[in-house]
């Protein structure tokens, strides 16, 4: 059983999240602090804490401060962020810290609008966990869950644990090396040029395709404010967040950025010079017709509890008319993004960009992408917007 820290002054919700997880064949709350100092203590004491499942608003310390203090200490421990209400600019705050979700905390804990809700915590705790797919018990005791219309608050033993001694935390640092043209000498900034970087020619007719996960608001924000307004190509991106925030994630990049940054409202033309965020809680294809490309919204169900899911906006490429696309992958916890550029490569022309170990807040995504051989340039965040412009050039 995967061990969860529980951080929350209520004992009324204590109890709710108690019993959704301990509800699972797979996850346990271990241990449970009423506030974040107290939270900090405990991840401090254990090294078996798998993630931390931790309120927003508590006294003493709330749950940004708390993240904030992790971050600080390079404690990268996956943590969820949970709030009575949706509070945009406290989910973009904790995302940019790298918290690896915000979820909405159901309205009447005695209803099961709580089956939607555990079905979102449990799969974030998959994804922290860094699986594929819910497992089959869980699935079960979602169902069981949804049918009965209720969970039993009361049904749950928290169980106690011996405290043991924090060993240092360290974050695993490799060094990307070149691949199948070691000889190559453009070698600009910091990055690793794996499959060698083509010079651009002939006429420009480019893709930008991102896509971003854990960490990634605080990389986009040193990302889309280095692209310069005439850039040579659109840019679509997938960050995943709930609904309701990626409209202030957009807004803060254009207010940041010399590029225009737009949250997709669906229906629009794709224009060169102008970066799209895919709008949170729907998945993002780019749809080919009347010799133009059109950005749309799809409302089909999450695809590994990702919604957006940059596969989906990869694999809607495929159609395209575009001469190139230019994938980049940066932070993100599990593998997004990774089967649909192969499944897009397979069909167009790829460039894939992907951030360094050392520089991501969680090495998955980028890592994933890596191992399968696809990638032409590995480097810095700070350098990511260098490549981009190398690649599509300006007008």
């Amino acid at each position: 059983m995967k061990k969860i820290l529980l951080v929350d002054d209520s004992a009324l919700m204590r109890r709710v999240l108690s019993a959704i997880i301990n509800g699972t064949n797979e996850y346990t709350v271990a241990y449970i602090a009423k506030n974040g100092a107290e939270g900090l203590e405990m991840i401090e004491a254990h090294n078996d804490i798998m993630a931390v499942v931790c309120d927003v608003n508590m006294p003493v310390m709330t749950g940004i401060e708390l993240l904030s203090i992790m971050r600080s200490r390079k404690i990268m421990l996956p943590l969820i962020l949970l709030s009575t209400k949706d509070e945009p600019s406290y989910t973009i705050t904790a995302l940019e810290l790298g918290a690896l979700s915000f979820l909405k905390k159901p309205e009447n804990i005695y209803k099961l609008d709580n089956a939607d809700f555990a079905d979102k915590l449990i799969s974030t705790l998959n994804l922290a966990e860094g699986k594929d797919n819910v497992s089959e018990g869980v699935q079960t005791k979602l169902e069981s869950i949804r049918n009965n219309g209720n969970v039993n608050i009361h049904d749950h033993k928290t169980k106690p644990e011996n405290k043991v001694e924090k060993k240092p935390e360290s974050k695993r640092k490799e060094t990307v090396k070149e691949i199948n043209k070691p000889d190559n000498k453009e070698k600009p900034g910091n990055a690793f040029l794996v499959n060698g970087n083509s010079k651009q020619k002939g006429k420009n007719n480019k893709l930008v395709a991102l896509v971003s996960s854990t960490g990634g608001p605080k990389a986009l924000r040193t990302v889309i404010p280095m692209l310069p307004a005439n850039l040579a190509a659109p840019v679509v991106m997938v960050q995943h967040m709930p609904a309701n925030f990626t409209t202030t994630l957009a807004e803060r990049l254009d207010e940041l950025s010399p590029v225009k940054v737009s949250e997709v409202e669906g229906g629009e033309a794709v224009k060169t010079g102008h970066v799209y965020l895919a709008k949170g809680g729907m998945h993002l294809k780019v749809e080919t017709r009347n010799n133009g490309h059109f950005l749309e919204l799809d409302d089909s169900p999450p695809v590994v509890g990702l919604k957006p899911c940059g596969n989906i906006m990869y694999d809607s490429l495929i159609n395209s008319t575009y001469d190139e696309i230019i994938c980049v992958v940066l932070t993100g916890m599990g593998a997004d993004g990774t089967n649909g550029i192969i499944n897009l490569s397979k069909k167009k022309k790829v460039y894939v960009i992907a951030q360094d170990e050392a520089s991501s807040t969680v090495y998955g995504m980028p890592r994933a992408i890596y191992e399968k051989g696809m990638c032409d340039v590995v480097c810095d965040i700070n350098d990511i917007a260098k490549e981009i412009i190398k690649k599509v050039g300006v007008l």
